[in-house]
């Protein structure tokens, strides 16, 4: 039995170091000092992510919002026929081309492909638009040229009247205007 007891006594003064207050106290504050690392290097990350997605999604809102004034600006125009929503139609398209570019650059690698659609939609809507301005601009009576000629040309009267001899002004006996906006001028007088 005494040998039992020097062992004991050996294992007792030269104990497990963690098997004392002070290793296990040690142990703790170690194993906290990492949890508190690996939750703050897990959390700085989900928030720099988060961030990124919430530019992301802030931008392709910016894209919905602007595409929503199109919309507006579509059923403006039809309406009251009026080259000022057109206008705001082409600086709502730059817009959505320089947010969509800005899109391209933070967004991830499984968004180039849909990204690359809008912008392409954004950029055939310019072409699209600008024609349409075009062909805005080209509006109105020209008496020598298309049917107008052949409605001219078969009244004298008409043509005399229609042919730019008066002023912009509706005072004269028909109601046309000079220039070629007498289809956007009102009818009743």
């Amino acid at each position: 039995m005494s040998k039992v007891r020097n062992t004991n006594k050996k294992t007792g003064s030269n104990g497990n170091f963690f098997q004392s207050v002070k290793g296990k106290i040690l142990f703790m504050g170690v194993l906290g000092i990492a949890a508190a690392l690996i939750i703050g290097v897990v959390g700085a990350t989900s928030i720099n992510k988060n961030a990124q997605n919430s530019e992301i999604v802030s931008l392709v809102d910016e894209v919905n919002v602007l595409q929503a004034q199109n919309l507006a600006n579509d059923a403006l125009y039809q309406y009251y026929v009026d080259e000022n929503y057109l206008d705001a139609t082409l600086t709502n398209l730059d817009e959505m081309g320089q947010k969509s570019g800005k899109l391209q650059t933070i967004a991830g690698p499984g968004y180039q492909e849909s990204i690359s659609a809008i912008i392409s939609n954004v950029d055939k809507s310019k072409s699209n638009y600008n024609e349409l301005k075009k062909i805005h601009s080209s509006r109105g009576y020209e008496s020598s040229t298309g049917k107008y000629q052949e409605y001219t040309n078969s009244s004298q009267d008409l043509q005399i009247q229609c042919d730019g001899h008066y002023s912009r002004r509706f005072d004269n006996k028909c109601g046309c205007a000079a220039d070629h906006t007498w289809p956007h001028q009102p009818w009743n007088k």
